[in-house]
């Protein structure tokens, strides 16, 4: 019943590699993107997700762009 990120993501700076938190980030591109829109607040929480694990901004974008690439694949075919 917590609503404190910062429990949960402490504990994800204390236990993940830095290429693990970028998978854990598009992990939740893929939950973000599941609904066919992204919704505006989706997106700050995704952000505010990814700057409490300590990803850089191009970090952040990169994740984003390669889910959405992935799924504009996925959903041509």
């Amino acid at each position: 019943h917590s609503s404190d990120l910062h429990q949960f993501t402490s504990l994800v700076n204390r236990n993940f590699s830095q290429p693990e938190k970028e998978e854990i980030i598009e992990s939740f591109w893929h939950l973000a993107f599941a609904d066919g829109r992204l919704d505006a607040h989706e997106e700050a929480m995704l952000r505010q997700l990814g700057s409490l694990i300590g990803l850089s901004h191009q970090q952040y974008i990169n994740a984003k762009i390669k889910v959405r690439n992935e799924l504009s694949v996925k959903n041509s075919r």
